[in-house]
């Protein structure tokens, strides 16, 4: 009854067959992550490449780290979203993880189950080749971002990002993880809201972040 009640959050669930639905109840896996943490791409699901895996509560960020250990945030993933294909990033130059936020849970289904319905199921197919088109659109806003914004800028979309999930512009997320998102430092980070809390853009509290109602709403 628990995973029964949770597949609402799986995009193509509905459009299953009952047999499939059953099968997909019988074989998937739920994870849940008690507290923030980075993980290898591999260990966010424990299951193969091909497995399909969905968010059904929380957000996770997908980071790449470099040498030096500079992490930096090519996309943040909601409820409902989710994409087996991120497991060929693991390819790239640079490490790729997964930055789980605290009480984040997701779906795994089984990868033999994965494979057959990633072959034959229409609703399946439709379902990953839209995540797919989104997870292009956040890769190119990045690179423009990188190229044409500057920090400041950047950090303002940011805290915009986190201002309209929680519907109210109140932020809960340290220095570091902005930082991590953006690809720089906690010390430039600090110095940047500091400079938009002097031009009373936010308020700076203890483990939170006020925005400004015209600088959260006005995205």
């Amino acid at each position: 009854m628990e995973k029964w009640r949770r597949t609402t959050a799986v995009p193509f669930w509905s459009d299953l067959s009952t047999e499939l639905q059953r099968k997909m109840l019988d074989t998937m896996t739920i994870k849940s992550f008690s507290a923030t943490k980075q993980i290898d791409l591999k260990r966010l699901t424990g299951a193969g490449a091909d497995a399909l895996w969905v968010i059904l509560e929380g957000n996770i960020s997908i980071l790449i780290e470099s040498i030096e250990g500079k992490n930096c945030r090519l996309l943040r993933m909601h409820e409902g979203q989710g994409n087996h294909t991120l497991m060929a990033l693991r390819g790239l130059r640079f490490y790729v993880k997964a930055s789980v936020e605290k009480c984040a849970t997701i779906c795994v289904i089984n990868e033999s189950l994965s494979r057959e319905l990633l072959k034959r199921n229409q609703y399946v197919q439709r379902a990953e080749g839209d995540s797919s088109v989104k997870m292009l659109e956040h890769l190119i806003n990045l690179v423009g971002d990188l190229a044409f914004s500057s920090l400041k800028e950047r950090l303002l979309r940011c805290l915009r990002e986190y201002g309209a999930e929680t519907k109210n512009g109140e932020i809960f997320v340290t220095h570091e993880e902005l930082a991590n998102n953006l690809g720089t430092s906690r010390e430039v980070v600090s110095r940047l809201l500091k400079e938009l809390a002097r031009d009373d853009d936010l308020l700076l509290m203890r483990k939170r972040i006020v925005l400004n109602d015209t600088i959260w709403e006005d995205d």
